[in-house]
């Protein structure tokens, strides 16, 4: 992940800060985008799948919008509170859980599940109970190549293996048009990455450290 933020202590703004308070790029739509309304309108379960910028969120705020016009209820539920507050209605996970248990869990309803692939097993194996309820639409949304919260099986850390597991619907819409930036340095790094193998972090962190940095009054942090 690349911070950039102005070391200026009154005008200190972070890179989320600048996307939710500056402008709203224009998305086209195309057949991944339109396909994914599809299915939405048909009461499927399905995957939204890609990476940072290609318009995951923009795609889960439509798919809301649409159905919530129909009258259907739809319930935005995120891991962290930073990820569900930018949804109308958003609620983290564990408020979720409490909420679906509850005489309050209105159905039919759509759930749709941004960063699905950040959660340790231990949030999966909560959510998964969810899914045998009657009359409930999932839709999941992020990017299997994420970083993912550490999860560990009697001493020894490992990943959510949600990924092609049979947890996740058959069908899955790939995002794979970058809409957030076209600086060619970027690009071209972003596409190492995504081939990158755990042995790789170190090297592509320092790498990271020499192309992008950002004259003063700005700080560059690579976490």
């Amino acid at each position: 992940a690349l911070k950039v933020k102005r070391t200026t202590d009154t005008l200190i703004q972070h890179c989320e800060d600048i996307r939710q308070n500056c402008w709203t790029p224009s998305v086209h739509k195309p057949k991944p985008y339109t396909d994914a309304l599809r299915l939405a309108r048909r009461g499927e379960d399905f995957v939204i799948q890609g990476c940072w910028g290609t318009g995951k969120s923009k795609l889960a705020k439509d798919i809301a919008r649409e159905l919530r016009a129909k009258g259907r209820k739809v319930y935005m539920v995120a891991f962290m509170n930073k990820q569900a507050v930018k949804y109308d209605g958003g609620m983290t996970l564990h408020a979720f859980l409490k909420h679906a248990r509850s005489h309050e869990f209105v159905r039919p309803c759509t759930v749709i599940w941004d960063e699905c692939f950040q959660p340790n097993m231990f949030i999966h194996a909560r959510m998964v109970q969810l899914r045998v309820i009657p009359e409930v639409q999932w839709i999941f949304c992020g990017d299997h190549k994420q970083s993912q919260l550490q999860g560990h099986w009697r001493g020894v850390w490992c990943r959510n293996n949600l990924w092609g597991s049979s947890l996740l619907p058959e069908a899955v819409v790939e995002l794979t048009e970058q809409h957030r930036t076209q600086d060619p340095r970027l690009l071209a790094f972003w596409a190492e990455s995504r081939v990158a193998t755990e042995g790789d972090l170190p090297r592509l962190k320092r790498k990271a450290c020499e192309l992008f940095v950002a004259p003063p009054p700005y700080d560059t942090q690579i976490v």
